[in-house]
């Protein structure tokens, strides 16, 4: 009985890994859809792109405090060592004052309205909970986790299909 069960249990176990298996080969989306995922990736891969400044195919930890140095010193307007939500808002014309109002309290640890230096580092190097090998930096597939699951499924049956 105990050596039925077993035989049971590894047919289930490799049944369940073929049928999973079938499944992500024959992934498929409405075009419109592919194509709004088409485009989610492309601009995972900008943002990612735009964070490796050795083109190492790896962000690591100084690159994201290096970014953050940059954004934030290219949107504090009047230099003061920090960004308001007016300022932010100024920086981007598609981004409303009360979504950078709500982005300003997100960052603002210290509830004085505005992001430091410090608050900006410590929001950008959130992004390297991510790393699912624990390699202390991140590749673009690692980026891809924090992308709506159907997007990761999109572009991981697209890497499959060029294997």
């Amino acid at each position: 009985f105990i050596m039925l069960r077993s035989a049971v249990a590894i047919l289930i176990l490799s049944a369940t890994a073929s049928l999973a298996q079938s499944e992500a080969e024959n992934f498929q989306l409405p075009e419109d859809l592919a194509k709004k995922a088409e485009a989610a990736i492309a601009g995972y891969r900008s943002y990612f792109d735009s964070l490796d400044m050795d083109r190492s195919g790896r962000i690591t930890r100084d690159e994201l405090r290096s970014a953050s140095e940059k954004r934030h010193s290219s949107y504090d307007a009047n230099a003061d060592g920090y960004v308001s939500a007016e300022e932010y808002a100024s920086r981007d014309a598609s981004l409303s004052s009360a979504r950078a109002a709500r982005y300003i309290r997100k960052v603002d640890n210290d509830n004085d309205n505005r992001i430091s230096r410090t608050e900006a580092q410590r929001e950008a190097l959130q992004v390297l909970r991510f790393d699912a090998d624990r390699s202390k930096d991140l590749t673009f597939a690692e980026i891809l986790l924090s992308a709506p699951p159907v997007v990761k499924r999109y572009y991981d049956q697209q890497q499959s299909n060029k294997r």
